[in-house]
């Protein structure tokens, strides 16, 4: 009769409440092959400003530290007899300003 290699360690374990057998070790990551580039995805783009800025009555427009990008709407003309003071710091706005903020004579 041929014997088989018992491990009191291993009969035990298994009559204790709770117990799983140990977690097989995962083979390791390969490297990708060779000239393999992941797909990048370019960034959403920003959200638009709404057209219908120039229809608030504000005297005060905080645009500062939000991810906004494009450019300042041509609706701000419409704000001049009410507009004070507009803040755009650190907003990603692009250079492009409207003639209409030449119609913005307060503040």
């Amino acid at each position: 009769m041929p014997k088989i290699p018992i491990r009191p360690s291993s009969l035990l374990l298994r009559w204790l409440p709770g117990w799983r057998p140990p977690p097989r070790a995962q083979p390791p990551l390969r490297p990708p092959p060779r000239g393999y580039l992941p797909k990048l995805q370019p960034p959403p783009p920003p959200p638009p400003h709404p057209r219908q800025l120039g229809d608030s009555p504000a005297s005060i427009v905080v645009l500062a530290h939000n991810k906004l990008g494009g450019c300042i709407p041509p609706s701000i003309g419409r704000m001049a007899d009410t507009l004070n003071e507009i803040v755009l710091l650190d907003d990603g706005l692009a250079a492009c300003v409207p003639p209409e903020v030449g119609l913005l004579r307060r503040g």
